[in-house]
């Protein structure tokens, strides 16, 4: 038996309305289609009606689909989680020892007299044009898929953060302030480093985009 398109839709809308898969296109359309299977497989081989094999079939699938309240990615699906989780470790996790690592040879050289600002200078314009390029996509978007929407997670928080640390350190290179660049060198390499990454994944992301257009 093969559900019908209004079963499909209704499976559709139970992952949207229940289970928070509406930015995520690239898994929900993939969900649907391996719990529409399953679906027709209990139909046919238990001779249920569709209604008690979604039933069945939606209870199988709950542990993965069901956001989880102790997620630090609040309402988001667990299966959405696993995949930010591992990310976090590429990207955020991994940013903040090469963040600490570029600082203490900034310190070093520091040290020597060297111009900090000239060193810092290409990872900083490197952050603000990956945080420009984050913006823009978040503007022109045509599908929501796991890559995209980590990409542009809470990206206006970030946004200004990154200015807020843009403007600190004009303030200390204009010398409004006698205070070592140490303090800001960390935090401004560390959002740098994760804007670059966020831009990283919202490039693979394109992929899937053409990928689901050509679908859809």
């Amino acid at each position: 038996m093969k559900l019908t398109k209004e079963q499909i839709d209704f499976i559709e809308t139970a992952l949207i309305e229940k289970c928070n898969f509406k930015d995520f296109d690239d898994v929900r359309m993939e969900l649907t289609d391996h719990i529409a299977t399953e679906i027709e497989t209990e139909i046919e081989n238990n001779k249920l009606l569709f209604d008690a094999a979604f039933v069945k079939v939606m209870t199988r699938w709950n542990p993965m689909i069901l956001p989880k309240s102790w997620s630090r990615y609040e309402n988001v699906p667990y299966i959405v989680c696993k995949l930010w989780k591992s990310l976090d470790w590429k990207f955020q996790f991994a940013a903040i020892p090469i963040a600490a690592l570029i600082s203490y040879l900034f310190f070093l050289l520091q040290e020597r007299d060297f111009s900090v600002y000239l060193l810092l200078l290409p990872i900083l314009l490197a952050g603000l044009i990956s945080n420009i390029y984050l913006l823009y996509r978040k503007l022109i978007i045509k599908i929501h898929s796991t890559l995209s929407s980590y990409a542009l997670h809470k990206i206006f928080k970030l946004s200004l953060v990154m200015l807020l640390f843009i403007g600190l350190n004009i303030l200390v290179f204009n010398g409004i302030t006698e205070n070592s660049i140490q303090p800001l060198s960390f935090p401004t390499i560390y959002i740098s480093l994760i804007m670059m990454g966020k831009s990283w994944v919202m490039h693979k992301h394109l992929k899937i985009e053409n990928q689901l257009l050509k679908v859809i």
